[in-house]
């Protein structure tokens, strides 16, 4: 912050001075250059043109008074960025440096395919190539990212998961890319994923198709 406030303090004193200096013809006509380029860092290039042409209104703009509000604006309503850092490169260049979003699963909503991202926002796409578990259900996208957060702190694998579904009641069953079912309780998740995961990795149980532990103090399984 202090280093922020220094650099304006700096450039004040420099139109200052370079108003100060020039004569009475060149002062009328003293402009501060608008910004001319605005690089964008992290995007490919079909990304970066769009993007480009959302904030072209920028170049009729001074960078010194630009107003941060404005992009962050544009950029919040971006659902593939993550996150985002904005720099000001005197004397007329705008960088933005753009982390995108990491993709965690499909859904599909009214017919249209949404990617679901770590951003907690879903992402329009007709992509069905990639690897990655397929949502059912009437679910918000807090309760997908409750129900990732729950299996990635327990000892079971996301990437063993082909489907999940999610029931009106609040809970949720996985479908492994070995075709098991794995019907969860609404509470006490990870610690039933734990018991899931020591059923899957024991040689007892080799041709298990289905793993129910919705019911306290009992599993009922099927093979």
């Amino acid at each position: 912050m202090p280093r922020q406030i220094n650099k304006k303090i700096f450039l004040y004193l420099l139109i200052f001075i370079s108003l100060t200096t020039l004569s009475n013809k060149n002062l009328i006509n003293f402009q501060l250059p608008n910004i001319n380029e605005i690089d964008i860092i992290g995007f490919d290039q079909r990304e970066n043109n769009e993007l480009s042409e959302n904030l072209e209104f920028l170049k009729s703009e001074n960078l010194f008074f630009l107003n941060k509000e404005k992009i962050k604006k544009i950029l919040d309503s971006n659902n593939i960025i993550e996150n985002y850092h904005i720099f000001k490169k005197f004397p007329s260049t705008l960088v933005l440096t753009i982390n995108k979003t990491n993709y965690l699963a499909i859904t599909k909503k009214d017919e249209q395919l949404y990617f679901i991202g770590s951003n907690n926002k879903f992402i329009k796409t007709n992509n069905e190539n990639l690897k990655l578990p397929l949502i059912f259900g009437n679910f918000e996208i807090k309760e997908f990212i409750q129900i990732k957060s729950f299996i990635d702190k327990s000892k079971f694998e996301y990437d063993a998961v082909k489907f999940l579904y999610f029931f009106p009641s609040g809970r949720w069953d996985i479908h492994t890319n070995t075709g098991i079912i794995i019907k969860l309780p609404k509470n006490r998740i990870k610690e039933k994923l734990n018991l899931v995961n020591s059923l899957l990795k024991s040689d007892k149980f080799k041709s298990l198709t289905l793993i129910d532990v919705r019911q306290k103090n009992q599993i009922v399984i099927n093979e």
